[in-house]
């Protein structure tokens, strides 16, 4: 007898039944938040994270995030396996450029769970008013950090490759 039985408006609904049951295990709903390694769920910082105060982070080659790793505001060697980290930082710009630029860089790095906000316009390439900047950077993601409240928009990117943006909450 096999599916002879289903006929016209029944086989229809159960087709669309079967479709939209593979559609919604084949493909997450692309509203829903990513659950990240750190185990955050919204965009931004994550709410269980405690962010210390730290001044403005300027870095203008590998050596100079090297030496993050010295001064105690990231972690890492700068590997695929072992990126820099700079992680859980409440940045104050005010008057001092971009809270975090980056240039020159091929080291892979990772800017995680940190309030950037107040950066002001005051030259380039160190201070055109984003709260982050990345200037000829590779192997880079920026991650559940909140950008907010800086002269020239959260996020300026030029000459970027292999750059990852995920779940940051931004504006201006």
């Amino acid at each position: 007898m096999g599916v002879y039985w289903l006929k016209g408006v029944a086989w229809r609904a159960l087709l669309c039944l079967v479709l939209v049951s593979l559609i919604v295990v084949v493909f997450p709903s692309a509203a829903a938040a990513e659950v990240d390694e750190e185990g955050a769920t919204e965009y931004g910082v994550d709410p269980g994270v405690t962010l210390s105060p730290q001044s403005v982070i300027r870095v203008n080659s590998n050596s100079d995030l090297a030496d993050l790793v010295t001064s105690g505001v990231a972690t890492g060697s700068g590997t695929e396996a072992d990126p820099y980290v700079i992680k859980n930082w409440d940045i104050n710009a005010s008057s001092a450029g971009n809270a975090i630029y980056i240039g020159n860089t091929t080291a892979y790095l990772v800017i995680m769970n940190c309030s950037l906000h107040h950066a002001s316009m005051l030259s380039f390439p160190y201070a055109n008013g984003a709260g982050l900047a990345f200037n000829n950077v590779q192997y880079s993601t920026v991650m559940n950090n909140t950008i907010q409240n800086n002269d020239y928009g959260s996020i300026s990117l030029t000459s970027i490759n292999y750059v990852d943006i995920l779940n940051n909450k931004c504006d201006s």
